[in-house]
C-alpha cells in the first residue's frame, strides 16, 4: 500500500471513532420521568343553618334549667294522649278525625330571687312525628289545682304544677319532644328512650286502632256501646235505645205512605267549660241499612216526653235525654246509627241491628 493510500486510511478510521454514535445507529431518546400531580383540595361543603341548637338530651322526672338570663326550672312530670276534650279555663280543645291531644304535665319552679312571669308561650314546644315534620306550641297552659288559664307572676323559690295541651297526628307515636327557652337552649326528650324513662301513657283501648300494638294510632271511627259516653265534640255523648214508632205523626213531621218513624234516643251532657247551643244538627247523625247503604240524618230532634223540636242552649255539666226522629221505609232494616262531631270531628258508630 503506498504511503498515501495508508494515511487516508488512517483518516478514515479516526472518523469513525470520533464520529457522533447516531452516525453508526439511531441515539435511544432519554426516558421522560412523569408529572407530579399535585393534590387539588375539593371546595369546602358549606349548608348554612344545619348547627344543632345547644341543649341537652332530658328525662321525665328530672329537673332543667332554661333560660340563662331569666332563668326558670321545669320538670315534666308525666304525658298522655287522648281524644277527650280537654279543658283550660274558658276553653275547650279537642282533636278532629285526623289528630290526638298529647297532655303534659309540668312543674315550674323560680329559682330567681325576683318574680317570673309564666304563661303558655314561655318556653317553644315542638313535637316531631314519624315523618320528621314539627309540630309547634302548646295551645295553652292550665294550673293543675285550679284548671284555670296559666297567666302569673311565680314568686321567688315557688313551684307550681301545669298542665299543657298540644295538636299532634292521630297516627302512631311520636318519637321527640323539645323545649326551646329564648336563648334557644333546647331539651330534647326522646320519647321512644330505651329505658322507657320517657314514656307517654297510650290511648284508652276503645279509641286505638288495634293494627298498632303500641296504643298510639287513634281510630278515626270508633265502636260504640249502648249505655257508654263518648267525647262528640263538646258533649259527652251516650246512645241510649233505638226503635221504630207507631206514630203516624209526631210534632211538624207526617209521613208518606210505605214509611215508619224511627227513633234514637240518647243522653247529652255539656262537658265544655261555656254554656253551648244545640239542636238537630249540630252532630251529624246517620242510619245504615244491613246492606251498607246511609240513608241520612235525622229529620228533628225532640225532648225526652214531648213531640216538640228541641233547639237550646246547654248549661255546662248540664244532662239531657234526647231524641233523634227519622223517616224510613218501612221494608228497611237498620243496621246502624253513626253520630259525628261536626267539623271532621270523629264517628262513633253504633250497633241498632
Amino acid at each position: 500500500m503506498s504511503k498515501w493510500m495508508k494515511i487516508a486510511a488512517l483518516a478514515l478510521a479516526a472518523s469513525f471513532a470520533f464520529a457522533p454514535a447516531g452516525f453508526a445507529a439511531k441515539a435511544k431518546k432519554p426516558v421522560k420521568k412523569p408529572a407530579v400531580k399535585v393534590p387539588v383540595k375539593p371546595a369546602p361543603h358549606i349548608v348554612l343553618g344545619t348547627t344543632q341548637l345547644s341543649g341537652e338530651n332530658a328525662k321525665f322526672g328530672l329537673t332543667y334549667t332554661l333560660g340563662k338570663s331569666d332563668p326558670l326550672n321545669v320538670i315534666i312530670r308525666s304525658a298522655e294522649y287522648t281524644i277527650d276534650p280537654v279543658k283550660i279555663g274558658e276553653d275547650t280543645y279537642l282533636p278532629n278525625a285526623e289528630e290526638k291531644l298529647l297532655v303534659l304535665h309540668l312543674t315550674y319552679h323560680n329559682p330567681q330571687k325576683a318574680e317570673r312571669f309564666v304563661r303558655w308561650d314561655t318556653f317553644v314546644f315542638t313535637v316531631v312525628d314519624p315523618q320528621s315534620q314539627n309540630h309547634d306550641g302548646l295551645m295553652a297552659l292550665g294550673s293543675e289545682q285550679s284548671k284555670e288559664t296559666a297567666a302569673m307572676n311565680m314568686k321567688p323559690a315557688q313551684k307550681v304544677d301545669f298542665y299543657g295541651v298540644m295538636t299532634v297526628p292521630a297516627k302512631a307515636e311520636m318519637p321527640k319532644l323539645m323545649i326551646k327557652s329564648s336563648d334557644d337552649f333546647v331539651l330534647r326528650y326522646d320519647l321512644k328512650d330505651k329505658e322507657g324513662i320517657n314514656k307517654v301513657k297510650p290511648l284508652p283501648v276503645a279509641y286505638a286502632d288495634p293494627a298498632d300494638p303500641s296504643g298510639y294510632t287513634a281510630l278515626e271511627k270508633i265502636k260504640g256501646a249502648a249505655g257508654t259516653s263518648y267525647p262528640v265534640g263538646m258533649f259527652s255523648f251516650k246512645f241510649d235505645k233505638a226503635e221504630l214508632s207507631s206514630a203516624t205523626k209526631m210534632g211538624d213531621s207526617e209521613l208518606s205512605e210505605g214509611e215508619k218513624f224511627y227513633v234514637v234516643t240518647i243522653s247529652l251532657k255539656n262537658i265544655s267549660a261555656v254554656e253551648q247551643f244545640f239542636r238537630w244538627d249540630v252532630i251529624e247523625t246517620n242510619l245504615v241499612d244491613s246492606d251498607g247503604i246511609a240513608l241520612g240524618g235525622a229529620s228533628d230532634l225532640f225532648q225526652s216526653s214531648k213531640d216538640k223540636s228541641f233547639s237550646s242552649n246547654i248549661s255546662t255539666g248540664q244532662e239531657l235525654t234526647l231524641r233523634y226522629i227519622f223517616k224510613v221505609t218501612e221494608d228497611t232494616d237498620i243496621k246502624t246509627f253513626t253520630a259525628t262531631a261536626a267539623g271532621g270531628g270523629r264517628t262513633f258508630e253504633f250497633d241498632v241491628k
